[in-house]
């Protein structure tokens, strides 16, 4: 009984882990799709702002 409930505890151990690491990757997906989308925002104003410098 006392081996079964120790392998039992590091079985639960080891998914909150894989959920621990899963969600972290997923939040550092989400921060990167979004600082890029930010990015990409920001460099199409930035060029729209030197082809306007250009042209006057």
């Amino acid at each position: 009984p006392q081996n079964r409930s120790i392998s039992s505890s590091s079985n639960s151990s080891k998914i909150w882990n894989w959920l621990t690491i899963a969600g972290i990757s997923m939040h550092m997906d989400l921060c990167v799709y979004f600082f890029y989308d930010r990015l990409s925002v920001h460099m199409a104003w930035l060029n729209d702002y030197l082809v306007m410098v250009e042209l006057t």
